[in-house]
C-alpha cells in the first residue's frame, strides 16, 4: 500500500522521536525503543504501513549508523556528527536512511521532508543546516547501503 503524504511526515516525525529516544538510552535495542515510543496513545499512529515506514527508517538508520555518521561529518564544515544537536543529528540520519532505503522517494523530497521537520522540531538554524548538508553529501550517502 502506497503511503499519503501525511502518512510518511507522521512515520518520519515518529522515526524522529524513536531515533532521539535512542540515542538516550543505547542500552536498549532500536526494536524496543521503537515499541515504546510508538505505543503511546499521543502518537496518533492509526495506520499500520505508517508504524511500518517509521520502523524500517529506524532500523535502516541505526544499521548504518557508522558509516551515515562518517559521511554527514564530511559535509558538516569540520563539526564532528556529534557536536550537533540532537534533533539535527537525528533528523540527518533519518533522512539519510531514507535516502539509502528501498523507498521510492526522490532526493529532493526526502531533504525537503528533513527541512519541513527541522523547522518544526529544531532551532532557527536547523532547516538551512540541514538543506546544506544532505543535498551536499546525498551522493555519498546513497553509496552507503552498497558497499
Amino acid at each position: 500500500m502506497e503511503l499519503s503524504k501525511t502518512q510518511k511526515r507522521k512515520g518520519r516525525i515518529l522515526a524522529l522521536q524513536v531515533l532521539y529516544s535512542y540515542e538516550h538510552n543505547r542500552s536498549a535495542s532500536i526494536v524496543d525503543v521503537f515499541e515504546a515510543v510508538s505505543s503511546i496513545p499521543e502518537a496518533g499512529l492509526s495506520s499500520n504501513d505508517t508504524i511500518r515506514f517509521a520502523k524500517s527508517l529506524c532500523v535502516l538508520a541505526v544499521r548504518y549508523i557508522t558509516h551515515i555518521d562518517k559521511v554527514l561529518s564530511d559535509y558538516t564544515d569540520n563539526w564532528d556528527i556529534t557536536r550537533l544537536s540532537s534533533i539535527d543529528r537525528n533528523t540527518l540520519r533519518l533522512a539519510a536512511a531514507e535516502i539509502i532505503s528501498d523507498h521510492a522517494t526522490p532526493f529532493a523530497v526526502v531533504i525537503n521532508e528533513a527541512v519541513e521537520i527541522a523547522k518544526e522540531y529544531g532551532t532557527d538554524e536547523s532547516a538551512s543546516f540541514i538543506n546544506g548538508v544532505l543535498d551536499a553529501a546525498k551522493n555519498e550517502i546513497q553509496k552507503i547501503n552498497k558497499e
